[in-house]
């Protein structure tokens, strides 16, 4: 909601999260309110996912039997994404999610080239972003560690076959 509200006010700024912890939302609702934004926006919506740390919040959202498998519902959520928004009716077989008989509107501006970056500091995120995502978006990291991070995030991209996606980092500016 408030993204939609600066991309009204400020035309000419892009439109970012930092991060969406995906595995605790429904993964279709989500594409739909992103794909939404994006197309209001006419194309400036970059999207930051991780899967969180907390399994009490998820226990609270009413997510907790996914808590233990989040990283694997990210994965999927990110296929099924860039499915959705593709355009395509072609049916979606996950583990998580599986869509037969089914309509997507609107799509976004970009397609299903919405920049998705992906944030955290595990071996597996860094795979994640290396092997699916478009970009890497760190926070709270200092420059050596960010450092660090470079490596395998380039290693996931070439053993997919992929370029090393764009990097990013948040900071707190007081």
């Amino acid at each position: 909601t408030t993204l939609a509200w600066i991309g009204a006010r400020h035309p000419r700024l892009r439109l970012g999260t930092s991060v969406i912890v995906v595995p605790q939302r429904n993964a279709v609702v989500l594409a739909k309110e992103l794909a939404t934004l994006d197309a209001l926006s006419g194309g400036r919506l970059e999207v930051g996912v991780g899967v969180g740390w907390n399994e009490i919040e998820y226990g609270n959202l009413d997510a907790g039997a996914r808590f233990h498998r989040r990283g694997r519902y990210l994965d999927e959520t990110i296929r099924l994404w860039r499915h959705l928004w593709s355009g395509s009716a072609e049916p979606f077989e996950g583990a998580f999610h599986q869509l037969r008989d089914f309509a997507f509107e609107p799509l976004p501006a970009q397609g299903a080239k919405v920049p998705i970056l992906v944030g955290g500091r595990s071996a597996a995120a860094l795979a994640r972003a290396g092997s699916l995502g478009d970009g890497y978006h760190t926070s709270s990291t200092g420059p050596a560690a960010f450092a660090e991070r470079v490596p395998p995030i380039r290693k996931a991209a070439e053993a997919a076959g992929r370029p090393m996606p764009a990097l990013s980092a948040r900071v707190t500016v007081s």
